[in-house]
């Protein structure tokens, strides 16, 4: 946030020779670069440079920190990183309408089942909801194989995942589509006190998965692992309406569930790198959709190749 509590984004690169502005996360005053001592307002702007006398055509203004846009949707931030004017006004325009108009129709689907807050206006906390931890996984598999894996209408799930599935009502599961989103819900009976009474997993195109389920909310964020197609990675972060989290006696019940979570997530990396290296082999050939439960999967293929036609 800058000076007026504005919430901003920037490339994390200095003016001056390109070298990382801040290297971790905090709290600061300002922005200095360690290579030449370059430091910037929180809105961006250089407020001071040494050994620049003699320097012509020079001007503070041109050589602030490269904004990005950014837009707030409850808890969750978004950027656009097509490129901005950092001299315009564009720079610092509201971009939350831009997001709904990205969201869609989803944003009230998702509002409804209590992502952006569980106790619908009674919390505690902003949100409503307790970080509680982040795990990581590296994958041996494009990023495509895991939102594949994820978009298949739940149709791997009561081969791949029985334990999960055991708290399911398959019967019941149903795909949203909207423009940019992907929405698959599905009831569980109540008998899993981690998986509360229904579930929602949604897909925001490119790259990210929100799920909420019984007191919980979960996020999935996979991105490519640097130059290499064939790896990536994914994290997993996890937040507990805070109502339970709150509660002393909680502490074995949230690492079971954690625990019950990653059993999840260790069967589906086994998926997706079994996918990676057939997808790998000559032999490999295009499947076909399943059309009752596969519509997620297709609606993201059709959206990416959407993408892709730009370029």
């Amino acid at each position: 946030r800058n000076e007026q509590g504005e919430l901003r984004a920037f490339h994390n690169i200095c003016r001056h020779r390109a070298h990382s502005v801040v290297s971790d996360s905090g709290t600061l005053e300002c922005l200095a670069c360690p290579y030449h001592g370059w430091t910037y307002s929180l809105s961006g702007k250089l407020l001071r440079a040494t050994q620049l006398k003699g320097i012509k055509d020079f001007s503070n203004d041109d050589v602030a920190l490269v904004p990005i846009a950014l837009a707030q949707w409850g808890p969750f931030l978004f950027v656009n990183f097509d490129r901005i004017d950092s001299r315009s006004k564009s720079a610092v325009v509201d971009h939350n309408l831009e997001l709904e108009a990205f969201l869609g129709g989803a944003a009230q689907v998702l509002e409804a089942e209590g992502v952006v807050d569980p106790l619908a206006g009674n919390c505690l906390s902003p949100f409503g909801y307790t970080f509680v931890e982040r795990r990581s996984y590296s994958m041996r598999c494009n990023w495509k194989v895991f939102a594949d894996n994820y978009l298949d209408g739940g149709y791997h799930v009561p081969f791949a995942h029985k334990a999960l599935c055991g708290g399911l009502d398959m019967s019941t599961y149903r795909n949203i589509l909207f423009d940019n989103v992907s929405l698959q819900c599905c009831t569980s009976g109540g008998m899993d006190e981690r998986l509360g009474s229904d579930a929602t997993y949604a897909w925001v195109f490119p790259n990210l998965a929100i799920n909420r389920y019984g007191p919980w909310l979960e996020t999935n964020t996979v991105y490519p692992a640097g130059n290499d197609p064939g790896k990536c990675v994914v994290h997993f972060d996890y937040f507990l309406a805070q109502t339970e989290s709150e509660r002393s006696d909680r502490s074995q019940w949230i690492k079971d569930c954690l625990g019950n979570s990653e059993v999840v997530q260790l069967e589906d990396i086994s998926l997706c790198e079994n996918v990676q290296r057939g997808l790998e082999s000559y032999a490999c050939m295009p499947g076909r959709y399943a059309p009752e439960v596969e519509e997620p999967l297709f609606h993201f293929h059709k959206r990416l190749f959407r993408e892709l036609a730009k370029s």
